[in-house]
């Protein structure tokens, strides 16, 4: 079995930031070099939100959702 760790670090989004789509696929291509995996993990280490206010954190959520959508999207991934 392969499995695929992904590890972001101190994302420190801010309320208003534009989550560039364009970084998401840069992600996702990098893994995608990896071809063939079972599993991925998503780790991310660090703050999250720049100053932990209620609306940065629905920057984040809006950043691992537009993530896990492209991984799931680009990889058939639907064991959620």
């Amino acid at each position: 079995m392969k499995i695929v760790f992904l590890h972001l670090s101190d994302l420190h989004l801010k309320q208003g930031s534009h989550i560039e789509q364009t970084k998401i696929e840069k992600v996702v291509d990098a893994i995608n070099v990896i071809k063939e995996f079972d599993e991925f993990v998503i780790i991310c280490s660090g703050d999250l939100a720049m100053t932990g206010a209620f609306n940065e954190y629905k920057q984040v959520r809006k950043f691992f959702g537009s993530l896990i959508s492209k991984f799931m999207s680009t990889f058939n991934y639907d064991k959620f």
